[in-house]
């Protein structure tokens, strides 16, 4: 398996989270991100955990679903390739981590924009 992403947010980052999924210009980016990656074939997205939409936050926005996250990864499972034990080991790891890669640079500007405040 190879993944990106942060498994569970810390109780303020997940506020922060939460805040970006609602924001016109996160919540769309987060959107897109979610979208490339899902497009791919192989790749999984997880974090989902609650049942219910936070209080505060309104259960008809059209990003609910992420709201029910406590933490975001990406990841792509399968069986050990044959680069496994060869030189092309890291090319193949390296075209996983591109493919992902929406989504870690999404948790990337997150994680750098709660850090300023």
């Amino acid at each position: 398996m190879l993944g990106v992403g942060i498994h569970v947010f810390s109780k303020d980052l997940l506020q922060a989270y939460r805040d970006a999924v609602v924001n016109p210009e996160s919540g769309s980016a987060l959107v897109k991100a979610i979208q490339e990656v899902s497009l791919k074939k192989g790749y999984n997205l997880g974090g989902k955990h609650y049942k219910r939409v936070p209080r505060g936050y309104d259960p008809e926005h059209d990003n609910v679903e992420f709201l029910l996250y406590n933490g975001l990864i990406a990841g792509n499972e399968e069986p050990i390739p044959e680069e496994f034990c060869s030189a092309d080991l890291l090319d193949y790891c390296y075209q996983k981590f591109v493919d992902m890669y929406p989504i870690q640079h999404w948790l990337f500007e997150l994680t750098e924009s709660f850090k300023l405040n």
